[in-house]
């Protein structure tokens, strides 16, 4: 299973504005409170288990196989008000 922050990301990370929506959610542009880096955070909400395990899936993939075509997972979070 994929590893998962259990907590309010919005605790670690501002979110500065919306940049896209998609079927699957929407992506932010979010800054670190900590560093002041800048992020883009993507929104996904689940609608059955399904997406759910398969979010969780994608989530695992991309931990497990860093390459430089492939867009870079920080940190992975579930909370109530997002999944």
């Amino acid at each position: 299973m994929a590893e998962v922050i259990r907590g309010d990301p919005e605790a670690k990370y501002k979110i500065l504005h919306k940049r896209a929506q998609g079927e699957a959610g929407c992506v932010f542009i979010g800054q670190s409170l900590d560093t002041a880096a800048i992020f883009a955070m993507k929104r996904v909400t689940p609608h059955s288990e399904r997406e759910r395990k398969h979010i969780l899936d994608e989530i695992a993939l991309l931990q497990g196989f860093p390459h430089p075509g492939i867009v870079h997972l920080y940190e992975a979070y579930v909370h109530h008000r997002y999944c």
